[in-house]
């Protein structure tokens, strides 16, 4: 079975979901946990006497983080402000997350900004972050389009050159296939190539 995105988590089609535990709940006679992917997030609703009992023992040793993947089956949620759920069959935890964590990726417990550059890859999880990258991708997008619809091409000019475009300036040196070349400075003269060569 291919992968399954929270996104593409619908009422009663079957899913392989891959992603981090984001959260853990474990009531009297129902267990609940919050799987996030790179699109979302979707709970995972595990009630007793429903599931095999090994996926109940499995949730029950959850921590915040844990990489795990969980094939089951898309179901509607009692819950009011939840579509759609996922009744779990088996839960493979892939990786365990160390404990305690140097930083909450839920941002409950904040921390200060040297923690957050230090653990850069957790903090980068939070639906926050998340958030800036898709609004700057669709941005992006967005002006790609307007260029495209206007006539623009768009060309990809050498970022290694076998010696310097400019005098002047520091230059930072490679090794490239056993030869010495150079940090393009400024892609401006490649840029007037490419005008006098009819791209304007």
């Amino acid at each position: 079975m291919e992968r399954t995105y929270t996104k593409d988590v619908t009422v009663d089609k079957p899913v392989l979901l891959k992603g981090w535990v984001h959260d853990v709940r474990v009531l009297g006679g129902i267990s609940f946990l919050v799987l996030r992917d790179g699109h979302g997030t979707v709970q995972v609703t595990a009630p007793k006497g429903k599931v095999p009992e090994k996926v109940a023992e499995t949730i029950q040793k959850l921590h915040q983080e844990d990489l795990i993947e969980v094939k089951g089956t898309g179901a509607k949620s009692r819950a009011k402000n939840i579509a759609v759920e996922v009744i779990p069959e088996s839960i493979t935890v892939l990786n365990r997350s160390e404990t305690p964590l140097p930083l909450d990726p839920r941002r409950v417990t904040k921390a200060n900004l040297d923690t957050r550059l230090d653990w850069r890859v957790l903090d980068l999880r939070s639906p926050e972050n998340l958030a800036v990258f898709k609004i700057q991708a669709k941005l992006i997008e967005g002006m790609e389009e307007y260029l495209r619809k206007n006539g623009f091409v768009q060309v990809f000019t050498p970022s290694l050159l076998g010696g310097t475009s400019e005098g002047g300036s520091e230059v930072f040196p490679v090794v490239y296939f056993d030869k010495e070349a150079y940090l393009r400075q400024d892609p401006q003269l490649h840029r007037e190539l490419l005008i006098a060569a009819g791209f304007d």
